[in-house]
């Protein structure tokens, strides 16, 4: 019997605010490879999928999923590696005056609120906004201002993420 020892990198990359798409790098050696993610519960066996790919899609997420993946052969399953899941944050547009908050992930089924405390900001946005902009006697030229971002999957349930996000305005011209 042969003891494996694998070493390979992995990468989360995220698809949208629920879904991540799971790679890394080809193990010599190794005939197949599981990935799952990692149960709440430590005394829980993760729910693994098998795959010969270098890849796997996985859904249904919240912010800090963590994931592990090992390689195998028929002698046995190497070492696991292991990344955690992050929503990627929106994106800052800035004029002057104004502010506009833009998430790529135009098919999310996530409910978002925004807030910004120094302009006395809360809105509720949909699942279908993707963008979020505004501006006038309060927002001011070369500034910061720090967004706050939770997110559910439905309007009564509890927020499964928050981020924040600075959106700096451009100087006056």
């Amino acid at each position: 019997m042969t003891i494996i020892f694998f070493t390979y990198d992995m990468e989360c990359a995220a698809a949208s605010n629920t879904t991540t798409e799971v790679s890394w790098d080809s193990v010599s050696g190794a005939d197949e490879y599981r990935v799952a993610k990692l149960p709440s519960n430590p005394d829980t066996e993760p729910d693994w999928a098998e795959t010969d790919e270098t890849t796997n899609t996985l859904n249904g997420l919240a912010e800090g999923t963590k994931f592990i993946v090992q390689a195998g052969n028929k002698h046995g399953w190497g070492d696991t590696a292991q990344c955690e899941f992050t929503v990627p944050p929106p994106t800052c547009l800035t004029t002057h005056n104004g502010i506009a908050v833009v998430w790529s992930d135009e098919s999310s089924k996530l409910h978002r609120t925004l807030k910004q405390a120094d302009l006395g900001l809360s809105v509720e946005l949909l699942p279908s906004h993707v963008i979020y902009s505004f501006g006038g006697t309060n927002v001011e030229p070369n500034t910061a201002y720090t967004f706050t971002i939770d997110w559910w999957h439905t309007r009564t349930g509890p927020p499964v993420g928050s981020q924040e996000v600075t959106c700096t305005t451009k100087p006056a011209p």
